[in-house]
């Protein structure tokens, strides 16, 4: 079976019934400060997160601490002063939003059912709304107060919902379509591209979130998938194919009113969650070629994002810059600030799936040893923060560390 069909299978066991259809431990003290964390601020330079700069080991802090829960797809707001994640909170799969530099603060949590009165006789009963909403792909206004998020109300009716960090219920701001996911807002904030299956298969969308006008960006008989742009909010990088195999696409200038998609990879692997570097001249995307032909072992391949790489073969193969690595299909590689180096979990499940940085121009690569095992979804806030979920007594939860020291 394709690695892409297992992907799909999988999240409709999970209940992500809109993405199928659009084909979708050390730890430092608790009472940690702010400035034993991490400080905001100006992103560390190039040389400072190159891998032979980074620090090993790690002491991740458990940002979560939950017993008998999952959590999974951490995710940082432009700013790195907010972190969402997914949990299976009862019924429901449920958002929260953390501030990761506050261990005392209480997570915030964001779900898609709005609220309703509860009954005098619910209340004595110890009754109330049972939420069996589903809900997913936050995505943050460049404010980090706001956000978008895909979810269910606990109906068929996959949609976008708009919320705030003010509590105040998240708005369906998708009406006419009951299959939308994978939202994406731009670096400015001005526009949100997601996927829609309105109209039978997954195919991109544009809405400008001034006037909530919307255009389709792309046509085919492809299912298009992952949209995600670049630093200066003009590109999107997407992924298009079918089941059995998937490629990286581009399309320049979406501000434009027409945009002819450009193809970065045409070859016979499949190629999964692009992620441009936060300077914007590169891009990173899982690829299941390896030099051993297993279908299930993935690479990360790194192009320029100008679309003037090699586009299949050889050369392309000679862009892979790690191999055997986990592939978090919910976040994409995780590029550091500086665009020189990408962290990942290597595939090693008796070793617990150890961290390595390498550097994409040298090919140098360096384990970074944490206590956490069974690590998966690593991210980068801009600040040089690593956030990944890892296992605790068999249940996953959030971890953060900074990555940086001094050369």
């Amino acid at each position: 079976m394709k690695p892409a069909r297992e992907h799909i299978r999988r999240e409709r066991s999970r209940g992500a019934l809109a993405v199928a259809a659009l084909a979708v431990v050390s730890m430092v003290p608790a009472n940690a400060s702010r400035a034993q964390t991490v400080a905001p601020g100006a992103p560390p330079d190039s040389t400072a997160l190159a891998p032979a700069f980074l620090s090993s080991p790690l002491a991740p802090r458990n940002v979560t601490r939950t017993v008998d829960q999952n959590e999974w797809n951490p995710r940082f707001s432009a700013d790195g002063l907010r972190l969402s994640f997914e949990r299976r909170d009862g019924s429901a799969q449920a958002l929260f939003i953390v501030d990761p530099l506050d261990p005392e603060t209480t997570p915030l949590r964001v779900s898609s059912l709005p609220p309703r009165a509860v009954s005098v006789e619910d209340a004595l009963l110890g009754g109330g709304q049972r939420d069996d909403s589903f809900n997913a792909q936050l995505t943050f206004h460049p404010d980090g107060r706001r956000f978008i998020f895909m979810g269910n109300a606990a109906t068929g009716v996959y949609r976008l919902y708009e919320g705030s960090l003010d509590g105040a219920p998240p708005r369906g701001i998708t009406e006419a379509s009951k299959e939308d996911g994978h939202p994406a807002v731009s670096p400015d904030g001005r526009w949100l591209a997601y996927v829609s299956a309105r109209d039978g298969i997954g195919k991109l969308i544009l809405r400008d979130l001034a006037t909530g006008e919307e255009r389709r960006l792309t046509t085919g008989d492809d299912i298009d998938l992952y949209p995600v742009w670049s630093p200066d909010s003009k590109t999107l990088a997407y992924v298009s194919g079918d089941n059995d195999n998937h490629d990286i696409f581009l399309l320049p200038d979406v501000t434009l009113a027409v945009t002819e998609p450009v193809r970065l990879t045409e070859w016979s692997f499949d190629d999964l969650r692009p992620v441009f570097s936060p300077d914007g001249g590169l891009i990173a995307f899982y690829s299941n070629y390896n030099p051993a032909g297993e279908e299930k072992e993935w690479s990360i391949v790194v192009v320029p994002a100008d679309g003037s790489g090699p586009k299949k073969g050889v050369a392309l193969t000679k862009r892979v810059v790690a191999l055997n690595v986990t592939k978090d299909i919910e976040i994409g590689p995780a590029w550091l600030p500086g665009s020189r180096t990408i962290v990942y979990a290597r595939n090693l499940k008796a070793e617990w799936n150890p961290i390595y940085a390498v550097d994409v121009e040298t090919g140098a690569e360096r384990r970074i040893d944490t206590s956490t095992r069974m690590n998966h979804d690593l991210t980068c806030s801009i600040s040089g923060l690593l956030a990944l979920r890892a296992q605790i007594a068999s249940w996953d939860d959030i971890f953060i560390a900074p990555l940086s020291r001094t050369p």
